[in-house]
This record gives structure tokens, sequence and C-alpha cells, in this order.
């Protein structure tokens, strides 16, 4: 329940925009908004986004790409059905798969023997294999006291999370846990031999390998096997994770991911039927993208990336398969905003205590300045980042019903903008402003007082580093816009050989065959501008079809979210269009592809504006049905 001191700001929250809303000011904004509305409407471009969706006939092209995937599946179901039958006759498989579905359910005294068996063992094998010190004798004291501790208490961790107030708050839900269908794995058994065998392994991984190494394999030990069991916990383990793990490790997890959803569909748990349907123009980018990394000035090194790139890409429809109802979708959006605050206090940190790498900027035209990167190694990334993450924080804040979890959000948002502005990120900051108006337009045009009021208030209060910053965007004075201005009109030039096809996937291509055609002598990794970047690596076509999976988002996102009639969609959809608006526009300034993370999380909003169709598409038909 809200204390007395919260209920009392909700109402003071109330009554300022009661105000605001009677205003005469107020009701001229809103006739001149309703007017443009409509307007918005009767236009044939902007039109085409507001109108609501309507499912198209593929292409010949993406038809034959289907039909070649369609023509496998024979092949695919007769694996599957193998690999279903051996998983099946095998008694390790059927003991391991009793042991983990039902981990949730198994008492806490059985954690407690695994604890007390790890514990006990490691101190054994440190004495034996090396020699016992503090910090091995405080390992062992911490799991033996830990594990005796769990063997208190008869209940499971389901029954013990549900029963969480914690959970519960930070879920908004009483029954979280039900997000994995869990009703019919409860067996409640304690498993005490496969605990001790569990504890044994734990106890072994840091005697026999180094740290990092032991730390990973006793995740893979104990997470590895549920995304088997809930291949979506691959999902939701992605997106929190993915700010703070390295490229390779989020291309493994989908990979792994990948792998626990054939298992299951050979175990006739779930199914991928109409799955590739759904997702076609992305089919066609994957193939876009395998030809630029075959026809590569630069073969070894595109090749690599047009793998991971593909990766990456197939995670849409992974998403698709697995993200459908609106908790999951919820609840994905809530793990990415959670990591991104978290990114945002790191960030905090790094400028307080100045643990921060100088670089990045013209440092005599900005001197004294520093520029935050979080854990993204790079300003201008971690901006990119925060352009996907701010509106997920404005979508809870605006659509939660209870006071508190507004307090959060707020708070949340507050450090990601502040986090914004420190990466100095002019490109970052433009598109951010035109993805807040974008977000207001959409989801509650009432709201855009507000942003013209940021508008209008903000060069009274923001620090003269910041403003002197952005107001130098277009100074050729600075270097860094001067660099970019030459390495643009370098790439025209390379470009007009070879806009048909590219010169292939990469830096080392880009690298090899640009420095032809520089302006200036001025060399670069890339063009620093997303649309020349997609041109030289693909070509028109990987151009073209990359503009029409962002125009088809787009439209998913913005006509679902007008037509939405839950204040949740209205401003979750609203949230996507905002977050492609932001990166399109830094796209002009930057080459957003550069980091492979980002590539990554432009690839899940995409998916998430193909699951946001599939779900007002099942609460359209719903009542009809």
């Amino acid at each position: 329940m809200d204390s007395a001191i919260l209920r009392s700001l909700s109402r003071i929250w109330a009554g300022i925009l009661a105000v605001i809303y009677d205003s005469r000011s107020y009701k001229v904004f809103s006739a001149i908004s309703s007017y443009l509305k409509n307007a918005a409407h009767n236009s044939l471009i902007l039109g085409y986004f507001i109108k609501p969706s309507k499912d198209a006939e593929p292409g010949i092209f993406q038809s034959k790409l289907y039909s070649l995937g369609k023509g496998k599946e024979g092949i695919l179901k007769s694996t599957g059905r193998f690999i279903g039958r051996t998983i099946r006759r095998s008694s390790l498989a059927c003991i391991l798969y009793d042991f983990y579905s039902n981990i949730l359910f198994i008492p806490m005294r059985s954690f407690g023997l695994m604890s007390v068996t790890a514990g006990s063992i490691y101190i054994i094998l440190t004495g034996i294999l090396s020699e016992i010190g503090p910090r091995s004798i405080f390992a062992s004291a911490l799991l033996v006291s830990a594990g005796l501790l769990m063997m208190l208490f008869k209940s499971g961790i389901h029954e013990i999370l549900n029963d969480s107030i914690a959970v519960r708050f930070i879920s908004g839900r009483p029954e979280v846990l039900s997000l994995l269908n869990l009703s019919d794995r409860r067996k409640n058994q304690n498993h005490y031999i496969l605990m001790i065998i569990l504890g044994s392994l734990i106890a072994l991984f840091p005697v026999m390998l180094p740290t990092f190494y032991a730390a990973a394999a006793i995740a893979a030990l104990l997470v590895v096997p549920l995304i088997f069991i809930w291949p979506v916990l691959g999902l939701l383990i992605l997106v929190i994770s993915i700010a703070f793990i390295p490229t390779m490790a989020a291309a493994g997890l989908i990979l792994l991911t990948w792998i626990a959803v054939i298992v299951n569909c050979a175990l006739g748990r779930m199914t991928l039927s109409g799955v590739l349907k759904k997702g076609r123009p992305v089919l066609l980018f994957i193939f876009i993208t395998l030809i630029g990394g075959i026809i590569s000035f630069a073969v070894a090194d595109s090749i690599r990336i047009a793998l991971i790139y593909t990766v990456f890409i197939s995670s849409v429809y992974l998403f698709i398969s697995m993200i459908k109802d609106k908790v999951m979708f919820k609840t994905t959006l809530i793990l990415s905003g959670a990591a991104a605050f978290l990114t945002a206090v790191y960030g905090m940190y790094q400028y307080l205590t100045g643990n921060i790498q100088a670089g990045w900027i013209d440092s005599e035209m900005f001197a004294g300045i520093v520029r935050i990167y979080s854990t993204f190694e790079n300003p201008n990334v971690y901006g990119e980042y925060l352009l996907f993450m701010i509106p997920i924080a404005l979508v809870f804040f605006f659509s939660s019903r209870r006071f508190i979890y507004k307090l959060f959000w707020f708070g949340a948002g507050l450090a990601m903008v502040a986090a914004m502005l420190l990466t100095m990120s002019r490109g970052c900051w433009i598109g951010l402003a035109a993805g807040v108006f974008i977000y207001f337009l959409i989801a509650d045009r009432r709201y855009l007082w507000l942003f013209f009021a940021a508008v209008v208030v903000l060069p009274f209060v923001l620090p003269e580093s910041i403003m002197f910053r952005l107001l130098s965007i277009g100074n050729l004075e600075d270097s860094s816009s001067l660099y970019r201005l030459f390495i643009w009109l370098g790439t025209f030039r390379m470009l007009g050989d070879y806009w048909l096809t590219g010169i292939g996937l990469g830096t080392k291509a880009f690298s090899g065959i640009y420095s032809a055609y520089a302006y200036n002598g001025i060399l670069a990794p890339h063009p620093h501008n997303l649309y020349l970047n997609i041109m030289s690596e693909s070509g028109i076509t990987g151009l073209i079809c990359l503009g029409l999976i962002t125009i088809k988002s787009l439209k998913y996102s913005i006509s679902n979210a007008i037509s939405a009639n839950g204040r949740e969609l209205k401003h979750a959809g609203a949230a996507i269009a905002a977050a492609f608006t932001g990166i399109l526009i830094q796209g002009v300034f930057d080459n957003v592809f550069y980091n492979y993370r980002i590539v990554l999380i432009f690839w899940i909003f995409t998916a998430l504006a193909f699951v946001f169709q599939n779900i007002m598409k099942d609460e359209t038909e719903e009542p009809n049905g």
C-alpha cells in the first residue's frame, strides 16, 4: 500500500495537470494538435504509417526464399523426430529433464545440501592440490553457512518468490513465475544425489580453472539446462545482459537459445510453424548479408561478420516465436529498461569518480569536457543504446497506475537522460529530442506541452559545457565535424563505382577500397553514416531492404499504437517508434552499426515491432473469435 506521502504527491501531480488542461493556452494548443492529426490522416505518406496494418502479399523473391525454407521442412521434421526419440530413450536425459524442469519446486534444504557439499569439497581439494589461504577459507565458510541456513526451509524457490513482497513490487504481478507455465511440473522431489553431484562440480571448477572460466562453467551448469527447459529464458537473459556481455557471448546465447528451441520442437513442446512467414523481409536481408560476406574485397573478415550478423538478425524469429502475449512483451521491456538504468548508474559513477578514459572530442575546442561511456567503451555507442532505452522509461512512467512505480521510472528515466547528456553525443541529443516528440505525438498529445516546455527551459538550466557542445553542431571548426564531412565526400565518390553490390562487410573491406577515394588523405574504418555504410557493404539492394524493414517496423508500431485501446500498449508502440526515430536520425551523423551490440539491439527492437503487430492482431481478433 502506498504511503500517505506518495498519495499526497500523486494528488498534487493530478492537480497540476488539471490546471494545465483547463488553461486557455492548452485548449488552443489542443485545437492546433487536432487539426494536424486530421491532416496527417489525410496525407498519403503519413497516412500509411497511421492507418491499421494489413498483411501484404509477399514479393516474388521473398516467396521463393520462403518456399526454399518450406521445402526443407520435411528434412527438419525428420531430424526433429530423430532428436525427440533419442532424448526420450536416454535415461540420463529423462532424469536431468525431470530435475531441471522441477528445479523451482525442489525444497530449499536440497539446495542447502548442494551448498554444504560444494563448500566442504572445495576446501578439501584446495588443501590437496594447492595451498589453503584466507580467500579459500572465506569461500568455503560462506558456502557451508549459506547451505546450513537453506536447510532450515522446506519451501521451494517458486513458493518463496511468489510470496516475496519485493518480487511482487518489482513485477506488479501476484504470480510472476506463471510466465513459465509451471503448473504441470509441480513434483516437489528432493533429488539429493543430483544435488551432491552438482555441489561437487561447483567445488571442482574453481580449483581446476581460472576464476573467469570457473564462473562461466558454474553459470553454464546452472543456467544452460534451464534454457533448454524454458527457451524464453534465453531471450530474457539476453535483453537484460546485452549491455554487459561481449559480442560473442551474446551470439553464443542466441545460438544456445536456437538449439533449445529446436530440441523443444523435436519434443513437441513448441512449434516454429508460420514464424518465417511473419518475418519475410528479415529473411531477405539475411540473404543479402551473406552475399555481402561472400563477394567482399576482404572475404575472410567479411564472412566472419556476416555470420555474426546472421545470428543477431535470426533473433527476430526467436522473439516472434516466443514473445506472444502482453505479459511477456511487457516483461521484455521492463528487463531492458532496468538494465539501462544500471548502465546509467554506472555512467554516473564514472563521471563522479573520474574513472573514465579521455578522448572522442576536439581537445582544443572542447578543453576540459569529459564524456561517459558506461559499459560501451565509446560515448557515441552508449548514446545510441540510450536512444533505444529512454522511451521504455517513458512507457512505464506514463502508463503505470501506482505512484510508486511512476516514481521509480521517473528516477530511472532521469538518470538515463542525465547519462545521455554526459555522453556529449550531439547526434544522439538530436535523435532523442525527435524521438521524444514522436513519442508524445503518438502516445498522448496532451503531454506535448512537456516537450516544448523542456525546449524553452533547458537552455537556461543546462551546464555551460553542454550548451557549448550543442551550439557547435554544424560548426566546421570542430575537427570531428570536418572529419565526417570529408569521409562522406570520399564515400560518395567510392559509391559511384560500387553502388550496385557494395564492397563487402566490415572495416577491412572499407579501409582497403576507400583509401583510393579519400579526400585530403583522411582515412577512416567506416563512413560515419548508417545509410552510406549499408550501401557500402551491401549495395543499393541492402539499403532498400533495410529501409523496407524499418518502414514496416515503424508502420506496425505507429498504426497499432494509435488504434490500441489500453494505455500500456499505446505507450509501448509509441516507444518503439520513438526508438527507431532516434536511431535513424543518429544514423545520419554516425554509423550506428559499427558496434555489434547496437546492431543486435536494433534487430531486437525490430522483433518487438513485429511482436507488437502480432499481439495487436490477436487483440482485435479475440472479440470476433
